[in-house]
């Protein structure tokens, strides 16, 4: 199971937050579709990312999910994935958003 911890928090203006978490996946754990727009750096493992432009991303690299995009992680190596993520969202909207059922 994923663990999040908040490790920052701003708010930017009545329109935008901004989060920062830590992330922590198991090996062969899978995230599930999501839309959420958000900037991760990988700081441990190798994970694939499932969605618009689908690559594996290790340790040192970062990636960006842009607004309403959809995107599912999925931890592919033998040790577990640390990531920090940082969302900017709609101030009084939900961090992320189930995929829609298509």
């Amino acid at each position: 199971m994923s663990r999040f911890r908040v490790i920052g928090f701003a708010v930017g203006s009545s329109f935008l937050v901004f989060a920062i978490l830590l992330a922590v996946g198991s090996p062969a754990q899978m995230s599930g579709f999501v839309a959420k727009p958000l900037l991760q750096s990988t700081l441990e493992g190798d994970e694939n990312v499932d969605g618009r432009q689908p690559r594996r991303v290790s340790a040192g690299e970062a990636w960006h999910n842009p607004r309403g995009a959809i995107h599912e992680l999925r931890n592919v190596g033998d040790t577990p994935v640390r990531v920090v993520n940082t969302l900017v969202v709609d101030k009084g909207k939900p961090r992320m958003q189930p995929a829609p059922q298509q």
